[in-house]
């Protein structure tokens, strides 16, 4: 993976070795399409309201989540989102088979493989022996998109790490509008107008008025949810308390970063 990233630039090698997530799993359940496309349409939104990662390597990168724009640079072709156009098996499936191949495993120590090489490419025989489904499981393993699929469940990867217990608040969060059907259609409504923002979301956060106006909306409504099904009142003050000291007054966690001496 590091010299597979190398031939895109520093990005991969930053965000694996100096970025951190708060990676949540969700059960793809009986609605796996809708809860798919949700999760790719609030992500922006999401990204700028937990975005929290200012820094890098001790400086300011000018982004409200470094983390986002690393992974994005790495290598787009694994770890941007698929085509939502598609039907989400058809659409992954395209996107896994047009990814690069990063490793044929064999018995020396150089996994590299000759030249690029999709996985389509391998399938085709473009490089013999054949690929075996091993080595796609392998495959699927190397692709990090803002949120993957992984049989039963689905990985979220596109939140920042939070100060301290923080990773409740995106959680509640999470689990509000997946599970409330109210709360998912006000915030895929919000989100509709910023889809697709990933760049924008990652670099500006909630300074950016309609992805700021978006990440209220939707976590105002995940409030709703959580109020309406007798979620742990802890659990709901804390959302509370993030919405109000961050996300209403345009507020990210990287503010307090940047600016520390701001009151909240």
């Amino acid at each position: 993976m590091n010299h597979h990233f190398d031939s895109y630039g520093p990005d991969g090698v930053g965000g694996m070795c100096s970025t951190a997530a708060v990676q949540i799993c969700v059960d793809t359940g009986l609605t796996s399409r809708e809860r798919w496309w949700l999760l790719h349409l609030i992500g922006p939104p999401l990204v700028a309201a937990f975005a929290n990662s200012p820094r890098f390597a001790g400086r300011d990168t000018g982004w409200k989540s470094t983390r986002r724009k690393l992974w994005s640079g790495a290598d787009p072709g694994r770890t941007s989102q698929p085509d939502l156009a598609l039907e989400p098996a058809a659409g992954y499936a395209r996107y896994a088979l047009d990814a690069q191949v990063i490793a044929i495993r064999g018995d020396g120590s150089d996994w590299s493989p000759p030249g690029p090489l999709t996985f389509a490419d391998w399938i085709a025989g473009k490089h013999l022996p054949a690929p075996t489904y091993d080595d796609l499981d392998y495959h699927l393993s190397t692709l990090f998109p803002p949120v993957r699929p992984r049989g039963s469940h689905l990985e979220v990867r596109y939140l920042d790490a939070q100060p301290g217990d923080g990773w409740v608040v995106p959680l509640a969060v999470l689990s509000a509008l997946l599970d409330d059907p109210i709360a998912a259609d006000v915030a895929a409504g919000a989100a509709e107008s910023v889809s697709g923002l990933w760049s924008q979301a990652a670099r500006y956060g909630l300074a950016d008025p309609a992805i700021g106006t978006a990440a209220i909306a939707i976590l105002d409504a995940s409030i709703g949810a959580l109020r309406r099904t007798n979620a742990d009142a802890a659990i709901v003050e804390r959302v509370e308390d993030f919405f109000q000291t961050y996300t209403v007054k345009g507020r990210s966690p990287a503010d307090d970063t940047l600016s520390p001496e701001v009151s909240r």
